[in-house]
């Protein structure tokens, strides 16, 4: 899905922003999987 796609990008930039946001995207890529 499209907003799968968009969700991973975005948590990807957040990731490269921010190291602190690594557990985060973990988070967010445990939800979407």
């Amino acid at each position: 899905m499209v907003v799968m796609t968009v969700v991973v990008v975005v948590a990807v930039v957040v990731a490269q922003s921010s190291s602190s946001a690594l557990a985060l995207t973990s988070a967010i890529v445990r939800w979407v999987g």
